[in-house]
């Protein structure tokens, strides 16, 4: 668009000419303006004694820069003055329409705009001639700000649609307004809000299967609107997965587990019927998805049942079949083992078994010949057992009957056992005679298959009972003084245990006579009186390598003393020999 003149010196001669003389001479050379028109426009005045201004024009008009979109900003691009030092004012123009306050290079595109063009007048003034005014060409029509939808669609539960919508519009990140949902003609959500960009919508009772929604976002006085389309599949009831697992637990019995499962239904419930040869035996409640029918009474053999799951309002019906074989009663299998851990103690162990399964209920009678020794013993896990003292040592035979029970057959095994009798001890008996008139007996009692024995032992001379002694640990002792030098023979009898049985042993020991002291100008000499040497009380051999340390010579200080010449090692022992 042309640049559009505003007044100027060429106007106002033409305006001149048109007018009586004296109006003309009144507007060449007096201070008044003229009435604006449709636009502001001023004259400069000319001073009476000089001549005015030479004029000036726009050699380039103005421009305007910026998006024609509602809150941009455009801003004036200034004309080009064929003078320079002009002053320029600005004007914007709304489809030539001045737009109240807003003076200014710049303008803030409002809702007002949309839908118009807009335009800039610029003013040029250079002292004293006359304001030269020009327009910029037009915008193109101010339009709002465009949007976007972006919606998800989904159905989380039966008959419900879920649809999340987000408004997207530039330099808005905050879209406000509301949207309608409608699904053909029919609007199923007519003003739902957007607040922040985002609105949610949930529809319920919605009929099963492919629905198509028209999302049309109404816009608001910056953002234009938008539609957009989306497709979902809604969920309806849905069909359960139906399994039938059947067992005869015992005689004449069954037992069916229905179990019924719905994805995404929990806990699933309902009702079912079950059915034998067309006929209804049982009408059960599923609950948390199961159901259990255990009739009793039934003859053994093959059984067919059809089950029929009725459904809810949620979940389709379903049916499905299922054979058992009712069990009839049962062969038992007695294993026995005996085991005599100790004398005259018996222990029967049971095992009862069926169809290799272990057996629990039932009892167990064992007898010896015609003579019932237990009765009513209880089987728990396929097991029983029976225990017993104070046998008869050797061999038993046993007659174990097993009672059965309403599953399974009874059943009656021999076994033959053998019970533990005594075992024999072994006396150990050692003696000395430490010194003169002194006699020391050590018993120690050990038998086959015992530790730590006890009991005790009497210590005889002849038909003369010395001591009774306590046997602990397997172990004893006896010590006597003032006894006549010379050889006495001692026997020790065991009184024996509930295991053991008695036992006794002989030992002579010759006691020694009262010690002469003396020193012996040898040890040949000495050893024909003491063979093994003479020690003092305490008294240790003392030897190297792999020599043994002499343990039998005699102990007698002073007759030690007496020959501590012939203690070469000075050890405390003289002329000791083994």
């Amino acid at each position: 668009m042309p640049p559009v003149p505003r007044g100027g010196a060429a106007r106002t001669r033409a305006v001149a000419l048109l007018l009586s003389p004296l109006l003309a001479a009144l507007l060449i050379a007096g201070p008044a303006s003229a009435a604006p028109l449709d636009r502001t426009e001023t004259r400069a005045p000319v001073s009476a004694e000089a001549p005015a201004e030479a004029a000036f024009a726009a050699t380039v008009p103005p421009t305007v820069t910026g998006e024609a979109v509602v809150g941009q900003v455009l801003s004036a691009v200034a004309p080009t003055w064929s003078e320079t030092g002009v002053e320029t004012s600005y004007r914007w123009l709304r489809d030539d329409v001045p737009v109240a306050g807003a003076p200014g290079d710049s303008l803030l595109l409002t809702a007002a705009d949309v839908g118009h063009a807009l335009s800039v007048e610029a003013t040029g003034t250079l002292g004293g001639a006359e304001p030269v005014t020009v327009v910029s060409p037009p915008t193109e029509k101010v339009r709002k700000i465009g949007s976007l939808l972006e919606v998800s669609a989904g159905s989380p539960d039966q008959g419900v649609v879920l649809l999340t919508v987000t408004v997207w519009a530039a330099d808005d990140s905050a879209v406000a307004g509301t949207l309608e949902v409608a699904e053909g003609s029919a609007s199923v959500a007519p003003a739902v809000a957007v607040v922040d960009g985002r609105a949610v919508v949930t529809l319920t009772r919605v009929s099963p299967g492919s629905h198509t929604y028209a999302v049309a976002y109404r816009g608001t006085d910056r953002v234009d609107g938008a539609t957009q389309n989306v497709t979902v599949e809604v969920r309806g009831p849905v069909a359960p997965a139906l399994t039938v697992s059947a067992s005869s637990p015992g005689i004449g019995k069954a037992q069916l587990v229905v179990r019924v499962i719905a994805p995404g239904e929990s806990p699933v419930g309902g009702t079912l019927d079950v059915r034998e040869k067309n006929t209804t035996v049982a009408t059960l409640s599923v609950v948390d998805g199961t159901a259990t029918y255990s009739p009793s009474g039934l003859t053994p053999g093959g059984h067919d049942y059809q089950v029929h799951y009725r459904g809810t309002s949620r979940i389709l019906a379903a049916d499905a079949s299922v054979s058992v074989t009712v069990r009839d009663r049962t062969v038992s299998a007695l294993a026995v083992t005996g085991s005599s851990a100790a004398v005259g103690k018996l222990v029967l162990r049971i095992g009862v078994t069926a169809a290799g399964a272990k057996v629990s209920g039932g009892t167990v009678t064992i007898k010896e010949g015609s003579t019932t020794v237990a009765t009513r013993i209880a089987v728990s896990n396929g097991a029983a057992s029976w225990s017993a003292s104070g046998l008869r040592s050797g061999r038993h035979t046993y007659t174990v009957a097993y009672s059965g029970t309403t599953t399974v057959k009874p059943a009656s095994v021999q076994v033959p056992v053998t019970v533990q009798a005594k075992v024999k001890p072994t006396i150990g008996l050692t003696g000395t005679s430490p010194s003169a008139g002194k006699v020391s007996l050590t018993i120690t009692v050990t038998a086959a298959g015992q530790s730590s024995l006890g009991g005790t032992v009497k210590v005889k001379e002849g038909g003369k009972t010395l001591k009774t002694i306590t046997v602990s640990r397997g172990k004893a002792s006896w010590s006597a003084s003032k006894v006549k030098p010379g050889k006495h023979t001692y026997n020790v009898a065991y009184s024996g245990t509930s295991q053991v049985t008695t036992g006794s042993a002989t030992r002579t020991v010759t006691v020694r006579k009262p010690v002469t002291v003396k020193e012996y100008a040898n040890c040949d000499a000495m050893h024909k009186d003491y063979p093994h040497g003479v020690g003092r009380s305490g008294a240790e051999d003392e030897v190297t390598g792999d020599t043994e340390p002499v343990t039998t010579f005699f102990v007698s200080t002073a007759l030690y003393k007496a020959n501590t010449k012939s203690d070469r090692d000075k050890d405390g022992v003289a002329c000791e020999k083994r």
